[in-house]
């Protein structure tokens, strides 16, 4: 049996190079495969897929009893949670991505003969860690046990509100205080099986604000509670002006980047960003498609989908579409492959 975990760490950061590299050594520091990772300057956001082999028993020295967790992915999770913590601060964070904690989300899934209990379990035990042990509020997601994602980061108030006198509630958390603290945040954490990312850039051309809600609105009807495509869940990202931030030392606006087993980087094919005087937006989906049986070409079928609502809307001239691109591995067998070519040949990176 191939039992892994795949855990995908969402940090509000991406504008220094040196603070990535830090977060990424934490991160691997308890011998975590790290597969992928991908920042983003413009929402000041990254992220790093991460995979281990599932503990089948515990072991003595092992303070979190819980069999079914992966003490590579926990350790170095906490590791890097607390470098963030002690050398950054949400407050003065700029972005336009929605965010809620400095660790904003951490997402587990299972691989292989893992299930999805197997990865709600792992979950828990790093929220509990995150909350008891770190002192910040973490609100968890996962069935049976918890709701979505979407009701755990409406339960933060501070995700999709800005209402100030929403937001100075006390907090419901799962674990951890009910107290927000401005410098550090909250977490979201939970468990889902592997779903493929993917943004569709698109501009509006037209500087009329009922365009523009209507032309958003229209958009959203790619998701599956709209009557739109099964399996998907999306949001429109502001992604601001096209310019770079001023303190980003990296190379590119946008950067990935997979690791091999045989220490080869390869990097992220990404599109061009449509040019011109417009305001760039994009359609960000979270794909469940794994498991259906039938291959899907994600791009394909997604903004072919995004063109139908907006066109059936009467407002196809007045938008300009980029080219729609997936984020990291399109599928949890991806993963696992590299994963297991990375362990069999020692270990993590």
């Amino acid at each position: 049996m191939r039992r892994y975990l795949a855990c995908n760490v969402f940090i509000s950061e991406a504008h220094s190079a040196a603070v990535l590299a830090q977060v990424q050594t934490h991160l691997t520091s308890h011998r975590a495969a790290l597969l992928f990772h991908f920042k983003d300057a413009i929402y000041n956001r990254s992220s790093f897929l991460l995979a281990a082999p599932l503990v089948a028993q515990p072991t003595a020295a092992d303070t979190h009893k819980d069999q079914r967790h992966s003490p590579e992915l926990l350790g170095g999770v906490l590791q890097a949670s607390r470098y963030l913590w002690k050398h950054l601060s949400l407050e003065g964070h700029q972005a336009t991505h929605p965010r809620v904690g400095l660790i904003d989300h951490i997402s587990v899934h299972p691989l292989g003969d893992s299930t999805l209990g197997d990865a709600l379990a792992h979950a828990q035990a790093v929220g509990k860690a995150l909350g008891e042990e770190c002192g910040i509020p973490v609100f968890m997601y996962g069935a049976p046990v918890y709701g979505t994602l979407v009701d755990a980061r409406r339960r933060t108030r501070r995700y999709f509100s800005h209402d100030a006198a929403d937001q100075d509630q006390p907090l419901c958390s799962d674990f951890g205080p009910s107290v927000w603290d401005p410098r550090t945040g909250v977490a979201v954490v939970g468990a889902v099986p592997w779903f493929t990312a993917f943004n569709l850039p698109f501009t509006v051309k037209s500087n009329d604000a009922a365009i523009l809600r209507r032309v958003k609105d229209a958009m959203l009807g790619v998701r599956e509670k709209r009557g739109g495509l099964h399996g998907v869940h999306a949001l429109i990202l502001d992604h601001g002006n096209q310019g770079r931030h001023e303190n980003d030392d990296s190379t590119a606006a946008a950067e990935g980047v997979f690791f091999g087993a045989d220490g080869t980087r390869v990097p992220l094919r990404l599109p061009a960003v449509p040019s011109g005087p417009s305001p760039l937006y994009e359609l960000a989906c979270n794909v469940y498609w794994e498991g259906t049986g039938s291959h899907r070409d994600v791009r394909a079928i997604i903004s072919a989908k995004a063109r139908e609502v907006v066109e059936s809307a009467g407002l196809g001239e007045c938008v300009g579409w980029g080219e729609g691109y997936v984020i990291g591995f399109d599928s949890s067998g991806a993963i696992l492959k590299a994963a297991t070519d990375l362990f069999e040949r020692g270990g993590g990176n």
